[in-house]
């Protein structure tokens, strides 16, 4: 009788075990279900937050671009495109040309100590003036300024594009 009463205990407690099973198996369903449901909410929130973000970022780039725009055209420059890669940050590139000679105005421009520039404005105004002073070797090769890209990031980088003075003629 013990062995039929084990066999009758082990029964029983299978059935327990599909049960607890069954049970744990949908609750886990469910919360996958739910945690799904809310990664879905949240990605949207991050989507709708780095969207604003981008556009502050953005906004605030090409204010910064704007201050500058009056100072290069001072210092003998006007900026001509501005390219936008979207990114986080977002990614902004602005293609200058050089109008007339300007070493000797962004020098005095950079020396002024009342010039009341603002960080953004004494960098890109060194990054020139320092492009200016390369010049002088590269002219030796026959080569010339064509127009520099400036990238705005911490800091900010400048490209210089040189052409053959052949090209010019």
């Amino acid at each position: 009788m013990t062995f039929n009463r084990w066999k009758d205990k082990l029964k029983e407690t299978t059935e327990q075990a599909k049960e607890l099973s069954h049970e744990a198996t949908t609750r886990a369903i469910d919360l996958s279900q739910g945690v799904g449901m809310k990664a879905r909410g949240l990605s949207s929130q991050l989507m709708t937050e780095g969207k604003v973000m981008l556009q502050q970022a953005l906004d605030a780039t090409l204010k910064e671009i704007e201050n500058l725009r009056p100072i290069l055209k001072q210092a003998g420059f006007v900026i001509g495109d501005i390219n936008v890669s979207i990114t986080v940050p977002p990614h902004v590139m602005v293609t200058i040309k050089k109008f007339e000679e300007c070493a000797e105005q962004l020098n005095s421009m950079l020396a002024d100590p009342l010039s009341e520039l603002n960080d953004t404005q004494r960098t890109v105004l060194s990054l020139l003036a320092k492009a200016n002073t390369v010049s002088e070797v590269t002219s030796k090769y026959g080569y010339i300024f064509s127009e520099f890209d400036l990238t705005m990031s911490i800091p900010p980088q400048l490209t210089v594009h040189l052409i053959t003075k052949r090209a010019l003629t």
